[in-house]
């Protein structure tokens, strides 16, 4: 959240925290003291963590294409936590995944439209052979039947007849609001 999505920099600070609770922990004599270096460690961390605000601002940004991956691994992470560790009890081999456009990106035809194609609200994770064999650069109506004939996981904000700008924005906002929640310190 710090880093990867606000590129914020601690400037040593947390690198100084985790120091001083480390000794705290080392030196603690019993687990009351080490409960109380955990918690101030919480604390302390929660306080620095980013608003949402700054957060959504931030990770509305995240895009990814063929042409534009710096954020490829923060978008793969960001799909798997939104997918969990399994489904319908079956693992899930995520290291096998890629990320697939729902609107494809044969679409794009502007800088603007980059930015909603390659944007988190419109990816998903499938298996490779899936997404350049199978689903490639399908219109988004018959990608969904068949991403529903292989019973993947789809969120209900998929479910959708159209797929536009506005249901993208609309599950990117989902998503960021998702990630925020699940990376909050408690």
């Amino acid at each position: 959240m710090f880093n990867a999505v606000t590129s914020q920099r601690s400037s040593g600070s947390i690198s100084t925290t985790y120091s001083k609770y480390a000794i705290a922990l080392t030196n603690s004599k019993n687990h009351d003291e080490r409960q109380i270096a955990l918690r101030s460690l919480s604390d302390n961390l929660r306080d620095k963590t980013p608003s949402y605000e700054e957060f959504k601002a931030s990770f509305e940004g995240v895009t990814y294409t063929s042409k534009y991956t710096k954020h490829k691994n923060l978008v793969k992470y960001t799909l798997k936590k939104q997918l969990g560790d399994s489904n319908h009890g079956l693992s899930i081999d995520y290291d096998t995944m890629t990320i697939e456009h729902l609107l494809p990106e044969a679409e794009i035809r502007s800088d603007n439209d980059a930015l909603v194609i390659g944007s988190i609200g419109n990816l998903i994770l499938v298996d490779s052979k899936t997404n350049s064999e199978v689903l490639a650069s399908l219109p988004y109506s018959r990608k969904l039947e068949i991403l529903k004939e292989k019973n993947y996981p789809l969120d209900s904000s998929l479910l959708q007849k159209e797929w536009s700008k506005e249901q993208i924005n609309a599950r990117t906002e989902k998503i960021v609001s998702e990630a925020y929640r699940k990376s909050k310190i408690r």
